[in-house]
């Protein structure tokens, strides 16, 4: 755990001074990342606490 004024001095996003900045930066990482393909079993699992065989909305 890192304390406020720490994140403030050292995480870029929270360095971002307008919104135009910050949505930038997300566009480009999300082209970046692509699809999260791990999301729809992690959502799953964390809810049901493993992994259905049947999950209703795939």
């Amino acid at each position: 755990m890192q304390s406020l004024r720490w994140n403030r001095e050292n995480n870029f996003v929270l360095k971002m001074t307008t919104f135009e900045e910050y949505e930038q930066w997300q566009s480009e990482n999300n082209i970046k990342l692509g699809s999260v393909s791990k999301i729809k079993t992690a959502v799953p699992a964390n809810l049901f606490r493993e992994i259905p065989d049947v999950i209703p909305w795939l």
